[in-house]
């Protein structure tokens, strides 16, 4: 039983999830214009997944100008509030915040339905384990391929963490989600509160 997964911390009883409020850095927040040429993707479904409830909000680094076109073309449009962070001193764009879609999600894929994303999730973590990707039978999804190296770039640097809602049982190993991150992520880690899987942490 739960032969692939290994506990981050044997000793952890268990902690409240902080929110994140940013950095010290001196930052300045600005409406974004809404560019013409929207394109509605699986990238664009992915973010609105996200935000089932009104209230959830996503921040999303830019890490170059391939990765600034997609959120303008392919996100922004679709989501009724949109703001740039920038540097005090507007040397650069850091992030896009988006909240509030205004559209339903187009496609249909499999994936990222057995995800469960969730807008509400426990803030109370009992157990982390990281996932043995050797135990996984991994699958693949070409469709996801534009997905995932947007996510990547973005989130290279501090990883990436999804809200779910996945029974905690050996057979989530089974699980279609489980079982294609595991195979483009350098780790993949299960966050629970006992009785159900609450986060995905995704490194890349």
């Amino acid at each position: 039983m739960f032969d692939w997964l290994k506990n981050v911390n044997e000793n952890n009883e268990g902690y409240l999830v902080e929110e994140n409020n940013g950095g010290q850095e001196e930052l300045t927040i600005e409406k974004t214009i809404i560019v013409e040429n929207a394109q509605h993707t699986l990238i664009t479904d992915f973010f609105l997944h996200l935000h089932k409830s009104n209230t959830s909000i996503s921040h999303i680094p830019i890490a170059d100008k391939t990765t600034k076109d997609i959120i303008e073309k392919q996100i922004v449009p679709f989501f009724s509030e949109c703001k740039l962070v920038r540097r005090e001193d507007n040397s650069s764009i850091v992030e896009y915040m988006i909240s509030k879609p205004i559209v339903a999600p187009k496609y249909e894929n499999k994936v990222l339905e057995s995800l469960n994303l969730q807008t509400s999730p426990s803030l109370f973590i009992s157990k982390e384990f990281i996932v043995d990707s050797s135990k996984i039978e991994k699958i693949n999804d070409l469709s996801l391929k534009g997905l995932i190296e947007f996510l990547r770039k973005c989130y290279q640097k501090e990883g990436f963490t999804i809200a779910v809602l996945l029974r905690f049982e050996d057979s989530l190993k089974e699980n279609l989600a489980v079982r294609f991150f595991s195979g483009v992520c350098n780790e993949l880690r299960l966050a629970t509160n006992r009785q159900n899987v609450i986060y995905l942490d995704m490194y890349f």
